[in-house]
């Protein structure tokens, strides 16, 4: 058996429920082992590792973290962005930042993963990436979860606030337009294309929402806020953002779909509203995710079509 270490490589601690996985599931740490020499053996090849036809499946396994940062600024075109643009980081603290925006932003700083070990040497970075963003984007400036996006970023690209301001530019402008607007027009849209694919699929389970009173759009609305960091555990977040970088933002309608449908016997079982919310705070413990192995497998079997949610978003469009 696995002696499970109460911190993960990423600074966080682990819940009990996650320490026990480890340790019973010696298996899950024998995958990881043959990912990573199978990237290492990807990455010696003669050809670049980013022109191997077998990139994507490897990037739906999951990437290592030694791997992250070059695979995720590659993928998303922040690297070919970043040759460029050289000075554009540099150049937005020339700007004169609005000290409403910055005081907001300092607020947050300390509520950004206060149980990180690590992260106290990041708060400094996190703050000049927030607020050359905010410089950078008018129209977003700043919102509450972009804090976690950044500092998420800035733990995997350990401390490089240049790949961080790129990477977190393109997560909010590229894949997740307009859900840090104040109108939060996107980010309607797309909990509501969501909740058409839940109707279809799932609609027993749409009806005892309904029944409930608890919209998805108050559930919904952190994991979409926060590309689910916060919400789903650490390694299954970072596995789906490696798909998000990789291909775009169909991953967040499969990855929001996924956790319902892995959810929909309990879903049924609650007697109440107070149950129900529960039930969505404790994702982050629920073994169901904490395997990211089997999660993103999940995931990846679901039939889900670019064309059907382009459709649903034209539909839904003025929501």
């Amino acid at each position: 058996m696995a002696q499970a270490s109460e911190i993960d490589e990423y600074g966080f601690k682990r819940c009990p429920e996650e320490m026990r996985f480890i340790e019973e599931n010696q298996e899950f740490f024998t995958k990881l082992t043959k990912q990573l020499m199978a990237w290492e053996a990807l990455n010696s090849r003669t050809n670049p590792l980013f022109k191997s036809t077998m990139l994507k499946n490897f990037i739906r396994k999951g990437v290592p973290l030694n791997l992250r940062k070059q695979v995720w600024l590659k993928m998303s075109g922040c690297q070919r962005l970043i040759q460029q643009h050289p000075n554009l980081y540099e150049d937005l603290f020339r700007n004169q930042f609005q000290k409403e925006i910055v005081d907001s932003i300092k607020i947050d700083i300390p509520r950004t993963f206060p149980d990180n070990i690590y992260f106290d040497k990041y708060k400094v970075s996190l703050y000049n990436v927030l607020s050359a963003f905010a410089s950078h984007n008018p129209v977003v400036s700043y919102c509450q979860g972009l804090n976690y996006i950044a500092g998420l970023i800035l733990i995997v690209c350990a401390g490089d606030e240049e790949a961080t301001f790129w990477l977190l530019k393109h997560l909010v402008e590229n894949v997740s337009p307009e859900y840090h607007t104040k109108t939060m027009k996107g980010l309607k849209r797309d909990i509501e294309v969501v909740t058409e694919l839940i109707k279809i699929r799932l609609p027993t389970v749409n009806e005892k929402m309904n029944e409930l009173g608890l919209p998805w759009i108050v559930i919904m609305t952190k994991w979409f806020i926060c590309l689910f960091a916060e919400v789903l555990p650490i390694e299954t977040s970072l596995r789906v953002w490696d798909a998000i970088f990789s291909e775009g933002y169909k991953i967040i309608f499969r990855t929001s779909l996924a956790i319902v449908l892995i959810l929909k016997d309990d879903i049924m079982k609650v007697e109440d509203i107070n149950e129900l919310a529960e039930l969505f705070r404790n994702i982050s413990k629920d073994v169901r995710f904490i395997n990211s192995h089997e999660f993103m497998k999940f995931m990846f079997s679901l039939k889900l079509k670019r064309r059907e949610i382009q459709v649903l978003r034209r539909n839904n469009a003025n929501v």
